[in-house]
């Protein structure tokens, strides 16, 4: 491989700049979220940050005090579970070991990452100034910057070398960690941050400020001076979606157990809609979680109520300020829908539908409703209930007394995920997608190109122009006006073809599928 002109890179830098953070395959207006909970490396070039996570590089920019978009698995790795990263100051090179592999990317212009010709495992990577080497298990080798090409073994073993920042080099910035505390090496206690999981191998140190990754618990950040050390989640809890909530600026992400990943923790993740700040709420913060997921959430003022498999969370204002409703053992279980409008909510569940006071925080069950419900939508006063036959619409009173108005007689198959854009209802019945005026007089099949049986649909979102289907085979939207179908995969930038919820906010599309969050802007 030659030496990159670069002028050639900086010409390449305008049309490409802002697919750094992403793939080529992914859209400027998608952007994928997913859990940063294991650090492994740290390294910093004159105004960035770059951390090697369970999920890809991340890169935190010290001149705009921001986290850049995530850099969502660049093209040419062949695994998100990168383990050490080198920014080379030299050259302006970034390195990543990948298992057995090394790859570089040629610069902030490039969105390619090239894997070199070198064999060995590298533990860490490391520069003494224009030079650039890899510790592996067969000792300190000489790497050319510019190609990395292999040009021999270090035998000095009193070299000078800026090493990648990890567990190895902890008394470097003379902290170190016992299980328990933060120490220096005078012998005083930084702070004990209770942590589930053990902490650190990895420490960054810049003038005054500690940067420390975690093992399971995210990102520490610190001032030594003042010896103090926050937690900083950064991304989300875990990456298994079930739930997505818009409130206002905030989104509310719910989540169940990553059985596919490293996560065996879950709860719901907290944040504003420019994904900066981030909270998480575990089985630490509310123990009746245990393995349940989170199915939906209501909020009054600032009341959220959170609603998994068979318990109702309440989030009360102020700090750790949680509490369980119990509306009897075994009441509420396995909860399909959740429906709110105002002060009153309604859960469907298998066990039945239930009425929720979000402002006096009670639960009761609905009677005399006669089949099943697997899902709900209140449009002013009118509530449907859409089951295995249909739907049945109920006039909602001022007391939430439910009067049975009609029927409507699906004759194909079961309804399921009822939504509406104010003007028209949408549900799916199976296979396809049916669209109905509000009084269900007047119905048709949507003709949503690649809908099939063999694909199953998990869920629908709307607004006046498109209907958007999450489905186990990717997302399928339907432009209402021109009648056109588009189907949206993880090739085109999805984090999984999984989807499991939609939810809408303004110009927003949030999907959360099973190995993370997308934020797709539908308009610019």
């Amino acid at each position: 491989m030659k030496r990159i002109n670069i002028l050639i890179l900086f010409l390449l830098w305008i049309p490409i700049s802002q697919l750094y953070a992403v793939s080529p395959h992914y859209s400027e207006k998608m952007t994928n979220y997913h859990s940063f909970r294991y650090l492994y490396s740290m390294s910093q070039s004159d105004d960035k940050t770059y951390f090697a996570t369970n999920n890809g590089v991340i890169v935190y920019s010290h001149l705009f005090h921001k986290w850049q978009k995530p850099m969502n698995r660049p093209m040419g790795l062949p695994d998100t579970d990168i383990r050490t990263i080198y920014y080379h100051r030299a050259t302006g090179y970034l390195w990543a070991a990948v298992n057995r592999d090394l790859y570089v990317l040629f610069g902030d212009a490039a969105f390619q990452w090239e894997k070199v010709d070198f064999q060995g495992y590298c533990k860490r990577i490391g520069s003494d100034g224009n030079r650039l080497f890899a510790d592996t298990y067969d000792g300190i080798v000489e790497l050319d910057p510019y190609t990395g090409n292999f040009i021999k073994t270090i035998h000095e073993p009193n070299m000078k070398i800026n090493w990648s920042v990890s567990g190895i080099e902890m008394d470097l910035y003379q902290v170190q960690f016992t299980g328990e505390y933060f120490i220096d090496t005078e012998g005083s206690v930084v702070k004990s941050p209770f942590v589930k999981y053990p902490i650190a191998f990895s420490v960054y140190g810049n003038s005054q400020n500690l940067w420390m990754g975690t093992l399971g618990n995210g990102l520490y950040t610190g001032d030594r001076a003042i010896r103090t050390v926050e937690h900083q989640p950064y991304g989300l809890l875990n990456d298994n979606v079930t739930r997505c909530f818009a409130s206002g600026d905030q989104i509310f992400i719910g989540h169940g157990i990553d059985y596919k990943g490293l996560d065996d923790r879950n709860g719901w993740t907290e944040t504003r809609e420019e994904f900066q700040v981030f909270e998480w709420i575990d089985d630490d913060d509310v123990p009746v979680l245990g393995n349940q997921s989170v199915r939906g959430f209501m909020q009054y003022h600032d009341t959220l109520l959170v609603i998994t498999d068979h318990s109702i969370i309440v989030s009360g204002p102020g700090e750790d300020n949680f509490q369980t409703i119990t509306p009897g053992v075994g009441l509420i279980n396995t909860v399909h829908d959740v429906v709110q409008q105002g002060r009153t909510g309604w859960i469907i569940a298998e066990t039945g539908v239930f009425e929720v006071d979000l402002k006096e925080l009670y639960v009761r069950p609905v009677q005399d409703i006669p089949i099943k419900i697997q899902t709900g939508l209140q449009i002013n006063d009118y509530l449907y209930l859409g089951s295995y036959a249909g739907i049945m619409v109920y006039e909602v009173s001022d007391t939430n007394h439910l009067d049975f108005r009609k029927n409507f007689i699906n004759i194909r198959y079961g309804v399921d995920h009822l939504t509406e854009n104010g003007k028209l209802i949408y549900w799916s019945d199976d296979v396809f997608i049916m669209e109905s005026d509000l009084r269900l007089e007047s119905v048709r099949t949507l003709p949503v190109t690649g809908l099939r049986r063999g694909i199953r649909i998990t869920d629908i979102a709307c607004d006046t122009s498109y209907v958007w289907v999450g489905t186990n085979q990717g997302l399928f939207s339907y432009n209402l006006k021109t009648e056109q179908t588009a189907h949206l995969t993880r090739e085109e930038g999805l984090c999984s073809n999984t989807i499991q919820t939609l939810e809408i906010s303004g110009n927003i599309l949030y999907i959360g599928t099973d190995q993370g969050l997308t934020r797709y802007e539908i308009y610019r």
